[in-house]
């Protein structure tokens, strides 16, 4: 009787130490579907385009965010990637990159809106003040893996 015990103990420590945490619906991989580029109220970037070479992917894991791709300005085509962290509280979201092939943007919060719905995910960046400045934005679009 007390090894009966024992055993359904080990097993109910076993199975519980199986159990998968859950993670939050950001976490996974992405591929980019859209991008829309404004500046000073003209779009200076549109993705997808012609060159069927562009792309992006980004991994968010519990509190890293990557993302590594190609992207064309004019006619140069340029490797894109980055690595950090982030902090997602609701619609508030905020990317600080270790390590980024735009230089400018290493040590920096970046801070955007986030929504996701089914397997779309949309960030727009926040300009001026933390609000969306509608003459100068970033928008991209991307699909669950």
């Amino acid at each position: 009787m007390k090894s009966i015990i024992n055993y359904c103990f080990v097993l109910i420590l076993f199975i519980g130490g199986c159990a998968q945490q859950k993670s939050s619906k950001i976490e996974g991989a992405w591929k980019l579907v859209y991008t829309k580029a404004v500046y000073a109220d003209k779009p200076y970037y549109v993705f997808p385009n012609t060159d069927p070479t562009e792309g992006q992917i980004k991994i968010w894991t519990k509190d890293h965010v990557s993302f590594t791709g190609i992207i064309k300005w004019d006619s140069v085509s340029s490797d894109n990637f980055g690595v950090g962290t982030y902090k997602l509280d609701s619609s508030q979201y905020e990317e600080s990159y270790s390590y980024c092939s735009y230089r400018e943007f290493i040590g920096k919060t970046l801070k955007l809106i986030l929504e996701i719905k089914n397997d779309t995910l949309t960030q727009t960046t926040l300009e001026k003040d933390g609000k969306f400045d509608k003459s100068s934005y970033l928008i991209e679009k991307y699909v669950r893996l």
